[in-house]
């Protein structure tokens, strides 16, 4: 559960859906797990596959106020061996750095 007055221990998740039967979507969510840890970047990061024009929307966000949204097209990474893990990567990479860089995500549970 994620909310200000939660009396849970606060879970992080990376999740990555609807990217096709082509797609080992758990892969995708292991990697972001692996690359950013839930207990050191407070934040959840849902990919979602299915939007109109082959874009996936990359989530980050928390009850913090930290709500990012961006849409990637992996048409754009046709040359990677992987397209679509690495659009994911890409944006999430940018989205976390200009977060860490602006002061608004803790790199650890407070």
């Amino acid at each position: 559960m994620d909310g200000p007055h939660s009396t849970y221990p606060r879970t992080w998740s990376r999740s990555a859906s609807n990217l096709g039967s082509e797609v080992d979507a758990d892969r995708i969510s292991t990697k972001l797990a692996s690359q950013w840890p839930p207990s050191e970047y407070p934040v959840h990061i849902q990919i979602v596959g299915g939007l109109g024009g082959d874009g996936i929307s990359v989530r980050v966000w928390n009850s913090r106020g930290i709500k990012e949204s961006e849409t990637v097209y992996p048409a754009d990474y046709a040359e990677c061996q992987d397209p679509i893990t690495a659009a994911v990567i890409e944006e999430i990479k940018f989205i976390v750095t200009r977060l860490l860089m602006e002061g608004k995500l803790p790199t650890s549970i407070e």
